[in-house]
């Protein structure tokens, strides 16, 4: 299972562990927002700091340590068109394989494909009890859902 601090220390998880002083039980509330991206992008930071600046507590799921379910991404593409979650712009979309790309181009099949390269889901997204709210990072969006 996969921890993560939030701003105000506590921390979300799906089984209990004893850590240090900490006993984590399942402490995500169901109202809190989850955003998915990974640390080093620019436009992850800026919307990382957005939250943070307007006081709005979240959690943040990093792709590069805690991966992304096949169940989730196909729960996404349910709600959005594919094209919106799939990033063929990225330079992690441009070094694929042809085959790799062609897989990109239908949603049953870049499923596999973005949980082995998650540079390739547009980021951020962020979600509220499950549901997309957001792709991407625009502040005057944010100024209208947040």
């Amino acid at each position: 299972a996969s921890y993560t601090r939030i701003q105000n220390n506590s921390f979300r998880g799906s089984s209990e562990i004893i850590s240090g002083n900490w006993l984590i039980l399942n402490l995500k509330p169901a109202t809190m927002l989850t955003i998915y991206g990974i640390p080093n992008c620019d436009t992850v930071k800026k919307s990382l700091d957005w939250f943070s600046k307007h006081k709005i507590e979240f959690v943040f799921h990093n792709y590069k340590k805690e991966g992304i379910t096949a169940i989730m991404l196909k729960d996404w593409m349910k709600q959005q068109d594919f094209t919106l979650i799939v990033n063929t712009k990225s330079a992690t979309y441009k070094k694929l394989s042809p085959e790799d790309q062609a897989k990109c181009t239908k949603a049953t099949s870049a499923v596999a494909v973005l949980q082995e390269n998650t540079s390739l889901i547009k980021r951020p997204i962020v979600t509220k009890n499950g549901k997309i709210i957001a792709i991407g990072f625009d502040p005057t969006e944010y100024e209208k859902l947040f």
